[in-house]
């Protein structure tokens, strides 16, 4: 995979391998798994739906799994809508703002992958 391109979208490729004890097939297969994700889609459900508990959950989830794979830019997204979900204290701008900058790191992560992993 092309490092340059993922370290652009916020992936830490050189800290992902670490992560994953130095098995860069692992991480990388890892990385690939995320282009399958539908988490998102569940997101804008909820988010559209004013569920807040249901976003809540996934934007967890997301957190979790873009943590665990160094996908830095998606994680801090992800920890500023979670963190702002929990305060029960946000305006309907601050939730905007929130989940569209999570939308674009999420979006911008898998095309990076896609992209990073092309020729290979």
């Amino acid at each position: 995979m092309n490092s340059n391109i993922l370290r652009q979208a916020g992936i830490d490729y050189e800290a992902g391998i670490a992560r994953f004890m130095e098995d860069k097939e692992l991480y990388e297969t890892v990385l690939l798994a995320f282009l399958a994700d539908k988490t998102l889609e569940k997101a804008r459900k909820a988010y559209n739906q004013g569920n807040s508990e249901a976003l809540f959950n996934c934007v967890h989830e997301l957190k979790g799994s873009s943590g665990n794979a160094d996908m830095t830019e998606l994680y801090k997204a992800c920890c500023a809508l979670v963190t702002l979900l929990r305060s029960g204290k946000a305006t309907d701008s601050e939730l905007a703002d929130k989940f569209s900058h999570l939308e674009r790191a999420y979006i911008s992560a898998q095309e990076a992958i896609r992209e990073a992993s092309e020729g290979e």
